[in-house]
Formats: C-alpha cells, sequence, structure tokens
C-alpha cells in the first residue's frame, strides 16, 4: 500500500505533468511549401517564438490550439495555399494574392505568409511582421470566437500591425518608434489616403478596395491604434486582450471597445487630426499642413 502522503505526493506530480503537457500541447507548426528558403523557414520560427513570449507577457495569453503556418516562396504558391488550406474561393485568392502578403484563417487555425511579396532589403523585417500579424489573428479569433466579424475591422488590423511591429523590435530589425515614423512618413508622402472617418467603419471588402486603390488604409489604421494606445496608457495592449475577450462574451462592439479602453470610438477618431499633427511636428521637427490626416 502507498502511504498517503507520497499518494499525494504523485497526485500533485501528474497534475503538474499534465498541466505542462497541456500548456506545452498548442504549437506553431510551420510549414515551407516546396521551393521555399530554409533561410525563410528559420525566420517564421524565429517570428512565431517572438510572438509568443510577447503575447504571454502582455496580454496573459497564449494560442490554445496548433496552428499550421505555411511559408510561401512565390505569389503562385501562396495563392495555392489559400485555396487548399484556408479554403478560400479561387477568385478571392487571386485577389487576396495580389495585394496581400499573409493571411490568417481564424476556424481553419492556418496562417499562410507570401515571401512572393517580401523582396528587397527590408524582406526580413516584412516577414517578422507579417507572420506574426497572422499569427495576432489567430489570437484574436482564440478569444472573439465568431464574434471576431462583429469587431473593427481597422483595429483587427492596426491591433495586428502593432504586434507585428513588436516582434520585429525584439528580433532587433526595427524599433516602435520607427516603425511609427516609417508610417508617418508614408501619409505624409501620400497624394491620397483613407480618412480615420472613412476607415471606421470599413469592412473586408472596403478594405481590400483600399488597398487596391492604394489609398493606405493600413497606415491609418496603425496610426489609430497608437493614438489608441497613448491615450489609454498605461496598460494599453492589455486592453487590446481585453476587448477581444469582451467580444468573446457576447457584448456589443461599441460597449466592448467603450469598456475596454475608457473611450467612445468617435472620440477617439475626433481627437485623432490632432494626436496625428503634434506626433508629427515632434517627429519631424515642424507642423504639417493643416489638412494632414483629416
Amino acid at each position: 500500500m502507498i502511504p498517503y502522503r507520497r499518494l499525494a505526493a504523485i497526485v500533485v506530480a501528474l497534475i503538474l505533468v499534465l498541466a505542462v503537457q497541456a500548456t506545452a500541447f498548442a504549437a506553431i507548426l510551420v510549414i515551407p511549401e516546396p521551393g521555399a528558403d530554409p533561410a525563410h523557414v528559420a525566420l517564421v520560427r524565429e517570428a512565431a517564438d517572438a510572438f509568443t513570449a510577447i503575447v504571454a507577457a502582455e496580454l496573459g495569453v497564449t494560442l490554445d490550439n496548433d496552428v499550421r503556418l505555411f511559408v510561401c516562396p512565390t505569389g503562385e504558391s501562396y495563392r495555392a495555399v489559400l485555396v487548399r488550406e484556408l479554403r478560400q474561393r479561387p477568385d478571392l485568392a487571386a485577389r487576396a494574392a495580389e495585394v496581400t502578403a499573409g493571411m490568417s484563417g481564424g476556424r481553419i487555425k492556418a496562417v499562410a505568409v507570401n515571401f512572393g511579396a517580401l523582396n528587397g532589403g527590408t524582406a526580413g523585417v516584412r516577414a517578422c511582421k507579417t507572420a506574426a500579424h497572422e499569427l495576432f489573428h489567430q489570437l484574436q479569433y482564440q478569444l472573439a470566437g465568431h464574434n471576431l466579424g462583429k469587431s473593427f475591422y481597422w483595429l483587427k488590423e492596426g491591433a495586428a500591425d502593432l504586434f507585428g511591429a513588436a516582434v520585429a523590435e525584439k528580433l532587433g530589425y526595427q524599433s516602435l518608434d520607427q516603425w511609427k515614423l516609417d508610417r508617418l512618413d508614408t501619409l505624409r508622402q501620400a497624394g491620397d489616403h483613407v480618412s480615420p472617418q472613412e476607415i471606421l467603419a470599413t469592412n473586408l471588402d472596403k478594405w481590400t478596395g483600399l488597398l487596391e486603390d492604394n489609398r493606405h488604409p493600413y497606415e491609418i489604421a496603425d496610426l489609430l491604434v497608437l493614438c489608441l494606445m497613448d491615450r489609454t496608457q498605461p496598460g494599453g495592449r492589455r486592453a487590446i486582450g481585453e476587448y477581444y475577450r469582451l467580444l468573446g462574451q457576447g457584448l456589443e462592439n461599441g460597449q466592448a471597445f467603450e469598456r475596454a479602453f475608457a473611450i467612445r470610438p468617435e472620440n477617439l477618431v475626433a481627437g485623432f487630426r490632432t494626436w496625428f499633427a503634434h506626433t508629427s511636428a515632434r517627429a519631424a521637427g515642424n507642423k504639417l499642413p493643416a489638412n494632414a490626416a483629416n
């Protein structure tokens, strides 16, 4: 017969082992498509590891299901993965392959990164950002479930970009400050871009149209998220996770936003122009034209 104290110790040990196994069960499975560069595969693995560490530290959560991450060497292989693995219609996959460097299928637990769109000297930093961006979409779906479709699309994309930039910083590719400056510079130089008011109620189809028209929806969304973080510090990034948790609990989108960030979305947009002008002036050392980021 096993003594009671020893039996209790064995039970506790088994519980701890099972808990560790349950925590470690979820994995990001990096899958190279034929022809993928081993260096690109290694880069994506590194980004996936950094992503896990960052969201665990800042949001107190990790992915709870295995996610397959496909490394696609060309736009054609990317399009094929979108159809085969992410179950997109061929016409939508072809359209996406023209304007996106990555895609996530939340319900399907699969992500694709398009190295065909990541050529040039900035391929490394863009690949890190893209992989982490798409993995963050997986986390958003995990927290919000089927209610993710009710969320603000600009926040869905801007928050994913923020955590993608955080991964790039962790891996030494680009600081968050430099990322912000790049977004500001792009909009300063743009002849035309979507306004914060326009982007507030956009959806996937409208977003894709804005990309095709080169109206810079990502840059505006990213800066809106940075403005939101400035308005809700400290704890702004953790509030992002709370917003998606509240959506998952069934709260209406506007209510979830206001409860998580303590600001109404329309008030955020109303104050964005002033924030943008002040932030740009500090970065550039001069004032922007009065119509900047209308």
